[in-house]
């Protein structure tokens, strides 16, 4: 070849796998004679030998379901477990949880009606991030907990700041622990998301018009206008329901910030899980969109700092995620301006309410009308 770069793909490794000991040997031609030079390297090995297990193979959201990996084995050492669940798309993985630990517990979201299915993946990743994927099942049913679910929209109506309530999500959201907090605001958000298509369909089956309660994410279907004569009362239990999940979601909103930002496992599950709580646009309060802004910020600015010592494929899977993020956060900021969306109870309560330290006394001497210094375009008097 008559050229001084050589690139080779992945697949000339992976098609032989088994060859760890490499080398590239160049021959250099000249008028005067021949040269040569060569390069030798050892092709990392991926962990291997193992397997891994859950446990039980079918349940609910709400228990804790038992990941198990063992005999997993790499000359480098073991870095972590990830765990990474599907539904109908496997190109759409969402990471739930990451650990060291070869043990781990987790839960679960729901899987898609009518049987509930889900398949998980597991990526052992050895200390250089070279992985392994095993698929720990071809697929296990989990159902949804709505009487837990239901308590806890409930619960948090009118709660302030991260007041703890009487709810078992609650309690885990409390314990500050990433893979913790992540999953649960996965599968809460991942049924919020579900309930609000449906409501959102029968809203507009009604003859609520979809311009005016939604804006379509990048890339989805679009929506058939119904020509039914406007239902009001069908438009106000749909606001009723969009006002109570946007409590929700800023509920659980509240917890991310304190979550540390440490490896790229923990940049990918923190944004993962902003993304799904932000997927709604129109359940989005602007406390929500204030918090999830500034956590996406500084998740971007961990990834650039962190992008030196992370797997080009890493890197794109959170890049794609914090994009996301910003593409609902825009939605959901454009949406009430452009009146494609219906103004929260919670943000116009908030907008049009007086300040905690207004005053509205009218004995005080502010308030004596008789020397109130009036402000006019032309002029400046008082009034006495």
């Amino acid at each position: 070849m008559d050229t001084t770069n050589f690139t080779s793909t992945s697949q000339l490794f992976s098609t032989y796998a088994h060859w760890t000991l490499w080398r590239f040997e160049v021959v250099y031609t000249f008028t005067a004679g021949i040269s040569s030079s060569s390069l030798d390297f050892i092709i990392n090995q991926s962990p291997n030998n193992g397997s891994c297990s859950i446990d039980p193979p079918n349940g609910m959201t709400t228990p804790l379901f038992d990941v198990t990996c063992s005999d997993w084995f790499d000359s480098d050492g073991i870095k972590d477990y990830s765990l990474f669940i599907w539904t109908s798309d496997p190109s759409k993985q969402t990471l739930i949880a990451y650990s060291s630990m070869s043990t781990f517990q987790v839960q679960l979201p729901s899987g898609d009606d009518p049987t509930y299915e889900v398949h998980l993946i597991v990526e052992i990743r050895d200390e250089h991030d070279c992985l392994t994927t095993y698929n720990l099942s071809s697929s296990i049913s989990v159902q949804s907990d709505w009487s837990e679910m239901n308590d806890f929209i409930k619960s948090v109506q009118n709660v302030s700041n991260l007041e703890i309530i009487d709810s078992s999500f609650a309690q885990l959201l409390g314990s500050e622990n990433q893979n913790v907090v992540g999953q649960v605001i996965t599968l809460l958000s991942n049924e919020f998301n579900r309930i609000s298509d449906e409501n959102m369909t029968k809203a507009i089956s009604n003859g609520v018009p979809s311009t005016s309660i939604s804006v379509s994410h990048l890339g989805s279907s679009s929506s058939r206008q119904n020509s039914v004569a406007l239902n009001v009362t069908a438009l106000n239990a749909y606001k009723n329901e969009v006002n109570s999940y946007a409590q929700a979601r800023e509920y659980l909103m509240r917890f991310i910030p304190n979550l540390p930002i440490t490896t790229s496992k923990s940049i990918q599950l923190q944004a993962s899980a902003i993304v799904q709580l932000t997927k709604t646009t129109n359940q989005l309060t602007r406390n929500i969109l204030t918090i999830a802004i500034d956590r996406c910020y500084k998740l971007t600015m961990a990834l650039s700092s962190l992008t030196r010592e992370m797997t080009p494929e890493d890197t794109s899977a959170i890049a794609t995620l914090l994009m996301q993020c910003a593409s609902n956060v825009l939605t959901a900021v454009n949406g009430p301006l452009q009146e494609r969306m219906m103004v929260l109870d919670a943000d116009f309560v908030r907008a049009t309410s007086f300040p905690q330290d207004y005053d509205a006394d009218l004995e005080l001497p502010w308030s004596n009308l008789s020397k109130m210094c009036i402000i006019h375009p032309h002029n400046l008097f008082y009034v006495l």
